[in-house]
């Protein structure tokens, strides 16, 4: 949808538990999210969003680099989004939640503090991610009323890179800057039927494509520590060009952590 927009507002409760496993940093976190657009223009729809709570993740980080002298840290994350939000509203244009789908995305990250090949980057770190997102089947993405319906949705894989220079002076205080490439998770709806309306005439439709995930992202993230184990977060982005799905102008996203170390 070439012509579409939208400015996207995203909040997150977050809990971290941090440990050690076989004297490697091993943190669970969890994420409560809710979201809305607002300003949406997807022509020729009916502009309706279904916002609210979206599918709440799991996720699991094991580092297996962990050097605080060299300022190196490599690490293996897997994210599980789980179908437990607001409803899929097949008949608004568009959903902060999905088409009751389960979502897997393992993840690499790789940081590199830039501080020893220079005293002027001291706090200075380069931050490196990968990672593919896989989903299950979703139901009935598609419904116009007594006329059309599709009853599942099929989702391809999904990937991304992002790349962050980030300045963090002390503790869990940051501020940063960077790209999101993303491409893939093309979203196509199956099993259609046509029904004409007061005839009992019911006919098969071909598949659907729907949309897919192509777009290069910039960001601007800042993190406040409110309290030793509470921080206030900040991640403003803007779409710089879309496949496939509508535009986001300006993307606001909160979060608000709560840190448990043993």
């Amino acid at each position: 949808m070439p012509n579409s927009h939208a400015n996207i507002f995203v909040e997150f409760t977050r809990l971290s538990y941090i440990t050690q496993v076989e004297g490697h940093p091993f943190s669970i976190e969890a994420d409560l999210p809710f979201a809305t657009l607002k300003n949406v223009n997807i022509p020729p729809t009916n502009n309706l969003v279904a916002g609210g709570l979206a599918d709440p993740d799991i996720h699991l980080t094991y580092f297996i680099t962990a050097d605080l002298v060299a300022q190196r840290w490599l690490g293996i994350t897997n994210f599980f989004f789980l179908p437990l939000g607001r409803g899929f509203e097949n008949q608004k244009a568009v959903n902060i939640a999905t088409a009751r789908q389960f979502t897997d995305i393992p993840q690499i990250g790789y940081t590199e503090g830039l501080g020893k090949f220079s005293p002027a980057l001291g706090g200075v770190f380069f931050d490196l991610m990968m990672n593919a997102a896989i989903h299950t089947n979703g139901n009935s993405p598609l419904t116009v009323p007594g006329v059309l319906n599709y009853q599942t949705l099929i989702q391809r894989p999904s990937y991304q890179i992002l790349a962050f220079l980030r300045y963090q002076p002390e503790g869990f205080q940051f501020v940063a800057i960077g790209l999101e490439k993303s491409w893939g998770g093309q979203q196509i709806a199956t099993n259609g039927t046509f029904t004409a309306t007061g005839l009992p005439l019911t006919k098969p439709q071909d598949n659907l494509p729907l949309s897919e995930d192509e777009n290069l992202r910039g960001h601007f993230q800042f993190q406040l520590q409110t309290a030793q184990d509470f921080a206030v977060a900040a991640d403003l982005y803007h779409d710089f060009n879309v496949t496939g799905r509508f535009r986001q102008n300006i993307g606001v996203e909160i979060r608000l952590a709560k840190l448990f170390a043993p």
